[in-house]
């Protein structure tokens, strides 16, 4: 306990001798600190936190390769995932995202207009990553089907009412 006292004492007597060099050291721990905390943050919100999904991983992401020009892994157009889901006995369930990018959209209720972001997605990847629906129901098999004259099925992300500005009777959609 005695050199505890003393180090104490010495460390004090330190400082009052140099006060600008203590606060620099200070400063410097508080900014590594803070900087540490920060990228831990983006590393576990990226690249450790489990995705909110059921059993993800029984999760696989299916591509297609195309041999000319630079990129050559490409995602599955919806046609494609139904067509492997049709002939597939390795997989349980087949469902996607069309990946030609997420598009900025407006949506008209009545007389107000809502900007969102779409992506075309396939009815069953609702099913395959076990999400319910708060509202209305979930997209399924049968709203996928392609060159058919139907009436829009959308689905809207939980949260879509606060950020988007709609009111939550309108969040349910089309069917």
């Amino acid at each position: 306990m005695d050199s505890l006292r003393l180090d104490v004492a010495h460390t004090v007597g330190q400082i009052r001798r140099s006060p600008l060099f203590a606060s620099v050291v200070t400063v410097t721990l508080a900014v590594a600190v803070g900087a540490a905390t920060a990228i831990f943050g983006v590393v576990y919100g990226v690249l450790l936190r489990p995705l909110p999904i059921h059993d993800q991983d029984r999760v696989v992401i299916l591509r297609k390769e195309q041999i000319s020009g630079s990129e050559t892994l490409f995602p599955f157009a919806i046609q494609d995932m139904r067509t492997y889901a049709e002939q597939t006995r390795v997989l349980e369930a087949v469902g996607g995202v069309q990946y030609d990018g997420a598009w900025p959209s407006t949506v008209v209720d009545q007389d107000r207009e809502f900007h969102v972001t779409m992506a075309v997605v396939s009815g069953d990847l609702f099913r395959v990553l076990d999400v319910r629906s708060i509202a209305g129901r979930v997209l399924n098999a049968q709203d996928d089907i392609v060159g058919e004259r139907r009436s829009p099925s959308s689905a809207l992300r939980c949260g879509a009412d606060s950020s988007a500005g709609m009111p939550a009777s309108s969040v349910a959609g089309y069917a």
